[in-house]
């Protein structure tokens, strides 16, 4: 039997901004017995009202609710253990005196991080060398037994659009975080912001955004299929669109064109309760202005489209990823390949015991360094490289020094870690 699903754009906002129609908007669709969604920056009567029209038609709406936190309490401490770094953030939340005391922690979800930092940054190295994704996902698995501990519904890390790379989304720590998600759906979410920036300005085709911007959470999906973790577990876009300043957003007729190719692709994936429109709060170069003319023209065509389901790609090798199939086996060497004789390393000074050079910093102040007395060729920055980008057809430009190999010392064995009998770090914590 096929199965429809309704709209599931909703709209982020906090204090000021240009609200108009925001209320009739969820009057509507609660009266015609649609949940809408709603994610709010510190400005909790948004939600409460949200609850009460909930209330008077008997409908569950999906609403997030963050508090903002100032520095240095914006980001957790990834210096410390992420259990410990937990909770201390957490009370940070909790304890602060914005915290709203009529919060409805039984019906609201409260968003516990925003944008963390997914990426490896040299200068500020993780407690243990940890990856920073890995961090997050035991960071989140406390958050999760707090949650469940004191009756709190929970979602998180809300990474930044086009976060974390490709090659991040399999961490041990990360994939317990999303066990976790799948085995508790109603209680701990996974939330996610996904953008188009500018690209909409380029090229306003949607399906060329997909699945690296809008459409990015299938990654998380997919590494659950990898690694036999459920894929039944909420999802949330806390933060959604083309970008954050107000000449970012496209004219209304252009992008409602743009949503309804999101509800298409979004309809197959029953885990994504809702996806915040940013914003109609104020600020960001007066956003909410330009958010706001959407409100009208959202309501008439919530009330009046359903989207096909359809069925969920199946649970195979990178089967939730369009377009990416597994390599196939390579052919066997006919005849087989004489292993190599032993000899000796005719390299000298190659694992640098001779000293090293420093090559000149790239973008970021990043510095590299070769053995002495090597002979190494690099590609200047600005210099076109020879392999074309998939993607956009062009050829990429060297944009910084690049690396061949990159481990951090806690990823090392003991003995190959600095000090160790046969260390492979002589200066600083990274090769």
């Amino acid at each position: 039997m096929d199965m429809n699903a309704k709209s599931k754009i909703g709209f982020h906002a906090a204090s000021g901004g240009n609200k108009n129609g925001l209320g009739e908007w969820e009057r509507r669709l609660n009266e015609a017995g649609i949940p809408f969604h709603i994610k709010s920056s510190d400005e909790y009567g948004i939600l409460w009202e949200a609850l009460a029209f909930g209330d008077q038609y008997g409908v569950e709406n999906n609403l997030v609710f963050r508090i903002v936190l100032e520095k240095p309490y914006d980001v957790p401490d990834y210096y410390i253990n992420p259990r410990d770094a937990a909770d201390e953030y957490w009370q940070h939340i909790i304890g602060i005196d914005r915290f709203p005391p009529e919060f409805d922690k039984e019906r609201v979800w409260l968003d516990v991080l925003n944008e963390p930092r997914a990426q490896i940054v040299f200068d500020s190295p993780n407690w243990n060398d940890m990856h920073p994704v890995a961090w997050l996902g035991a960071f989140s698995i406390r958050i999760g037994e707090i949650a469940l501990r004191d009756g709190w519904k929970v979602c998180l890390p809300s990474f930044n659009g086009g976060e974390p790379n490709e090659n991040d989304y399999e961490h041990p720590e990360w994939l317990d975080f999303l066990r976790m998600c799948g085995e508790y759906p109603e209680r701990i979410a996974l939330s996610v912001h996904e953008y188009a920036w500018s690209l909409w300005q380029d090229d306003p085709n949607p399906e060329n955004w997909y699945p690296h911007l809008w459409g990015r959470l299938e990654n998380f999906i997919a590494a659950c299929d990898m690694n036999g973790v459920s894929r039944d577990f909420t999802i949330f876009v806390t933060e959604f669109g083309w970008g954050h300043d107000g000449h970012t957003i496209p004219p209304v007729s252009q992008g409602m064109e743009f949503l309804r190719w999101y509800d298409e692709w979004a309809a197959k994936w029953p885990q994504v309760r809702g996806a915040a429109l940013w914003s109609l709060q104020s600020g960001w170069s007066d956003v909410s202005n330009a958010v706001q003319p959407y409100i009208a023209p959202l309501t008439e065509y919530q009330l009046a489209n359903e989207f096909d389901m359809g069925e969920q790609p199946a649970q195979t090798y990178l089967g939730t990823l369009p377009g990416v199939e597994p390599d196939p086996p390579y052919p066997p060497i006919d005849p087989p390949v004489e292993p190599p004789l032993p000899a000796d390393n005719m390299m000298t000074n190659w694992s640098f015991e001779d000293g090293w050079d420093d090559v000149p910093a790239g973008v970021g102040n990043l510095i590299n360094q070769q053995p002495r007395d090597f002979n190494l060729y690099w590609h200047p920055i600005g210099e076109e490289l020879w392999a074309v980008n998939q993607k956009t057809g062009e050829f990429p430009v060297c944009a910084t020094i690049p690396e061949c190999l990159h481990k951090l010392n806690g990823q090392l064995p003991p003995n190959e870690q600095v000090g160790g009998a046969d260390a492979l770090i002589l200066d600083g914590t990274a090769v």
